[in-house]
């Protein structure tokens, strides 16, 4: 899908943990569990542990759980929020609720949170399957923005089947996490140039398409994701370059924004690499 730039923001990084992974393959960035399904998972244990004894309080609980969750992981948090919403209403919403005694009614619902879990985990193969078909022509530049393991998967995926692309990515900072992906790719052989965040819009006349992942996906159809998305998404309009999300159906969040301002904000550490004249903010 395409996103709205009236709802697209500059956001923190999708991905966490990436510099961590400048040392994986691609085959194994690529493979590692989703933050929001490992979080699914981490819910689901909080159903086996539970000593709760009526569906009221076990569903106290997994609220708890899930908010401590969220105020852990603060750079993903609306990713994050999206995945632990959808799981509670998709575990407790059910009519193994109407199970006799509640010993029956959680075994269910244990059932249902792995089956959960599952699914998503599967997500970023089939995105793989679906977004290798945008890199079928000979000799694709596609360019990408930050650090994402689904829009990782569908490079990964088409150098696998030996597909002829090239990929340019921006250096992405304020966290450089292109530099992590750029590393990635170009282990993985694939023909990869970075170009600094300011040279998006003079590079992209040159690019057949870009790719991006995102945090979350809003009701409006934008996107929440790394900061100079937006940006990205105007001058690829301007140029009539089309632009593609790979965002696992996990990150649907319950927002509405009319504008940038109505997204929350999550800060994080800038080094400009010198100092600042004083009474500048950042």
């Amino acid at each position: 899908r395409q996103p709205s730039p009236a709802g697209t923001r500059g956001h923190p990084p999708a991905s966490v943990g990436a510099p961590a992974g400048m040392s994986l393959s691609l085959g194994e960035i690529v493979s590692q569990e989703a933050s929001a399904v490992r979080a699914v998972r981490h819910l689901t244990d909080i159903i086996r542990a539970s000593h709760e004894e009526t569906l009221m309080g076990l569903e106290r609980e997994l609220t708890n759980g899930a908010e401590a969750l969220k105020r852990a992981n603060p750079a993903i948090a609306v990713g994050l929020g999206a995945a632990c919403d959808l799981f509670m209403r998709y575990v407790t919403r059910t009519s193994a609720l109407e199970a006799e005694d509640f010993d029956t009614c959680k075994t269910r619902l244990i059932e249902r949170g792995e089956a959960f879990a599952a699914t998503s985990a599967q997500a970023r193969q089939k995105i793989s399957a679906l977004g290798v078909k945008l890199l079928s022509q000979e000799g694709t530049t596609v360019l990408v923005h930050g650090f994402s393991r689904c829009v990782l998967a569908v490079l990964y995926a088409a150098a696998q089947q030996g597909r002829n692309f090239s990929v340019v990515v921006t250096e992405g900072r304020p966290d450089v996490q292109g530099i992590a992906s750029a590393q990635a790719l170009k282990q993985a052989g694939v023909p990869v140039t970075v170009v600094l965040d300011a040279a998006a819009a003079y590079v992209m006349e040159r690019v057949d398409l870009v790719l991006v992942g995102a945090e979350g996906v809003v009701e409006n159809g934008g996107i929440v994701n790394k900061l100079g998305t937006y940006g990205l998404a105007l001058a690829a309009k301007a140029l009539g370059k089309p632009v593609y999300v790979a965002a696992e159906s996990f990150k649907m969040v319950r927002l509405y924004p009319l504008n940038q301002r109505d997204l929350p904000e999550a800060e994080q550490p800038v080094d400009f690499g010198q100092a600042l004249p004083n009474g500048v903010d950042v």
